[in-house]
């Protein structure tokens, strides 16, 4: 799913799942993660940012979304 310039990953299985980050060229945040101990989840693998070239292969956590936002770089005098 694609919100603004937002990307969200989501597993519905009860295993870590191996998945394809499909984003845009750039790097990309990690904005929210259910799986993060603050969200009293399991705990995280998913990267706390992403440098993509097209797809990135993450691995998440069971039952759990990631939201990702590209940064997005100052515009600058050229």
């Amino acid at each position: 799913l694609s919100l603004h310039s937002g990307k969200w990953v989501v597993s519905f299985g009860d295993r870590p799942a191996p998945v394809w980050f499909t984003a845009p060229r750039g790097t990309w945040v990690k904005r929210l993660d259910s799986a993060d101990g603050r969200w009293l989840g399991g705990g995280s693998s998913a990267p706390a940012e992403v440098v993509s070239a097209g797809q990135v292969p993450l691995t998440l956590a069971p039952l759990s979304v990631v939201v990702y936002d590209l940064r997005l770089e100052p515009m600058t005098n050229r």
